[in-house]
């Protein structure tokens, strides 16, 4: 039995796979000490988190308001004008991601069993959320890259062995900025 995530994890970063699934190995350097230091300039990770927890609390339907002062409390943002800035350069990005998946995201959204057998005996399963209709839809706050979207591809591909229905996957993203 091969879990749907296992097998998605391997077709994203194949060696990395191998090493955690098959040998053993971790890649987990451990964890760091929080700072004591105020936020001044978040990195490209501190930012990408900010913006991937507002881009779900906007999926979720909460209000843009509500979200800007959860990020505030969080104590994640500089202060002042600093987070100000931060915060509306992230919603720049995030506020296109969630009109651009309004017109996917029709209806309730559900979750599907996958339980495929393939021609050897080895099966695959997983649960696939995020369904719409026939539509199996992503949103990331990530840029689109190959991951992504062999991701999506592999999900479908299991989706639609398991189901025997058409379905489409649909994945959202940042693009560049001009």
């Amino acid at each position: 039995v091969v879990t749907l995530d296992d097998l998605v994890a391997f077709l994203e970063h194949p060696v990395k796979g191998f090493l955690t699934q098959r040998v053993g190995l971790s890649l987990f350097a451990g964890d760091e000490a929080p700072a004591d230091a105020l936020p001044i300039a978040p990195d490209g990770l501190a930012t990408w988190a900010i913006g991937h927890r507002m881009l779900a609390d906007r999926l979720a339907g909460r209000d843009l308001d509500r979200c800007r002062q959860a990020e505030w409390r969080r104590g994640d943002l500089p202060p002042g004008a600093l987070g100000d800035r931060l915060l509306a350069t992230v919603l720049e990005d995030v506020e296109p991601l969630v009109a651009a998946a309004a017109e996917y995201r029709v209806g309730e959204p559900a979750d599907r069993d996958v339980d495929v057998e393939l021609p050897d005996g080895t099966r695959v399963v997983g649960t696939m959320g995020g369904l719409y209709g026939h539509t199996a839809l992503r949103v990331e706050y990530s840029r689109l890259t190959p991951k992504q979207r062999i991701r999506s591809w592999a999900r479908l591909v299991a989706l639609t062995a398991a189901t025997g229905e058409p379905w489409r996957a649909v994945t959202v993203g940042r693009g560049e900025r001009f």
